[in-house]
Formats: C-alpha cells, sequence, structure tokens
C-alpha cells in the first residue's frame, strides 16, 4: 500500500485508472506465469507473487502519461 500511494501522488488523475489496469494485468500474467512454473516442476513448495513488480511495471507508465 504504501509503494502504490506513494507513486499515485505523481500519476494524473485522468491516468490512474488506467495505471491501476495495468497494473492487475500485470499481476495476473506474473501469477500465471508462477503458477504455470509450479505445475511444470511439480513443485510441492507453496509459491508467493511478487505485488512490488506489476506496481512498479504500471506507476512507470502512469508517470510517464502524466508528464
Amino acid at each position: 500500500m504504501k509503494l502504490i500511494s506513494s507513486f499515485f501522488i505523481a500519476i494524473n488523475q485522468n491516468y490512474q485508472l488506467l495505471t491501476f489496469t495495468i497494473i492487475l494485468f500485470a499481476g495476473g500474467v506474473i501469477s500465471i506465469v508462477l503458477l504455470i512454473h509450479k505445475v511444470i516442476n511439480k513443485e510441492n513448495t507453496t509459491i508467493t507473487v511478487p505485488y512490488g513488480v506489476p506496481i512498479c511495471i504500471g506507476c512507470l507508465f502512469g508517470v510517464a502519461a502524466s508528464l
């Protein structure tokens, strides 16, 4: 929550919904890739999704669009 709130200060209000949508899609893609990796390798360990990566990817586009 701290990471996304610090980025959203720099993003124009017109692009905040777009930024949030990009974050959701990037997080979904990363989750699917991790799930496929777990199924292929047949690991019994629990996997965690790195939330910082999709937040940074989405906010990069949002800040760039706001410039």
